[in-house]
């Protein structure tokens, strides 16, 4: 048994000894780590460009860009809400601000210009992507009127600032169930 003991042990031994001798033939001769730059170094060999930056993109105007005809719609349909309440309530309204503004009694008034000094601007106040029931728009615009003080023949005019906005859509009857306009001189 001991022969037998001796004949394995001297096998682990040639073993260990070739084993050793391959993981030293294959070690490399010498380890070289190359050199690492500095951030310094990096950043100057850099060189941006000088990039003339127009001004910045407005929310609005991406989002026009993307849904072009969802805010089309939107437009469309706020300017019309307006317009069906653009009677006889929202002329006098305007009526008694002249008034107040004159502190006389007006007549014979008259939007002579709709879209004065070409101010109109319409603003999203919600698109209606997640819920159309959620779509809002606003409009400004200044009007151009014309009136004369009650029992004057002269014609005087004025500039009236609009700001009316539209919002809770009605699918079912497709039209804006909250329309309001506030007038300014």
């Amino acid at each position: 048994m001991q022969a037998k003991n001796g004949s394995v042990i001297l096998t682990v031994i040639i073993c260990a000894v070739l084993l050793g001798g391959l993981v030293y033939l294959v070690q490399p001769d010498e380890v070289t780590i190359p050199e690492v730059p500095t951030a310094a170094e990096i950043a100057a060999l850099i060189s941006i460009p000088n990039i003339d930056i127009p001004e910045s993109i407005s929310l609005d105007e991406i989002v026009v860009g993307i849904y072009e005809g969802d805010v089309k719609k939107l437009e469309e349909d706020v300017q019309s809400a307006l317009w069906d309440e653009f009677d006889d309530e929202y002329m006098d309204e305007i009526t008694d601000l002249i008034e107040d503004a004159e502190d006389d009694d007006i007549e014979n008034l008259n939007i002579i210009d709709w879209n004065y000094r070409n101010d109109y601007k319409f603003t999203i106040l919600n698109l209606g992507l997640d819920d159309e029931e959620d779509r809002a728009g606003q409009v400004d615009n200044t009007f151009k009127v014309q009136y004369n003080i009650v029992g004057e023949d002269d014609l005087l005019t004025d500039k009236v600032y609009i700001t009316g906005t539209a919002s809770n859509w009605d699918d079912r009857d497709n039209e804006f169930d909250t329309v309001d306009a506030i007038f300014t001189l």
